[in-house]
């Protein structure tokens, strides 16, 4: 069974978190093991530290779109008091390849670029960047944007 946040619960295009969860609360499938990938956030670790509090699922195999926050995994430790979490892997797949030189970080309503979004932005493109195991010596950005310019620094 897995469980999947399409939407990796950025809270600018959050639909309720993690869905198959919030589609059938009271199943318990304690005969299963659970795969979960979802976007490293603090709603989507919370959604999770809820779900580890009564535990449906025998095991639960985590995997994060990007890099988990140190507080965020302490949390997630500290969360799962019947030890049924068996890995937590980190996986940089916050991008979507559309051709070979060009990948999309599929966000919506860009015009107006907010903290929340710029942070989405930043998240990813270091994605980006740890899967193809880039470094770039340079980042081209339009002149008259205080913001492209800033998220290229």
């Amino acid at each position: 069974n897995s469980i999947n946040n399409e939407n990796g619960g950025d809270s600018s295009n959050d639909n309720g978190g993690i869905h198959s969860l919030a589609l059938q609360e009271e199943a318990h499938v304690g005969h299963m093991k659970a795969v979960v990938f979802l976007r490293p956030t603090d709603n989507n670790i919370g959604l999770l530290v809820r779900e580890l509090s009564r535990p449906r699922f025998s095991e639960y195999h985590i995997y994060f779109s990007g890099i988990l926050p140190p507080n965020l995994f302490q949390l997630l430790c500290e969360n799962d008091p019947q030890d049924r979490v068996k890995q937590v892997q980190e996986f940089y797949a916050d991008f979507l390849p559309i051709n070979p030189d060009l990948v999309s970080l599929n966000c919506r309503n860009t015009l107006q670029m907010t903290s929340a979004l710029y942070k989405r932005n930043i998240l990813g493109l270091q994605s980006m960047l740890l899967a193809n195991k880039r470094q770039p010596g340079t980042i081209r950005y339009q002149k008259s944007s205080r913001l492209a310019k800033q998220l290229a620094q």
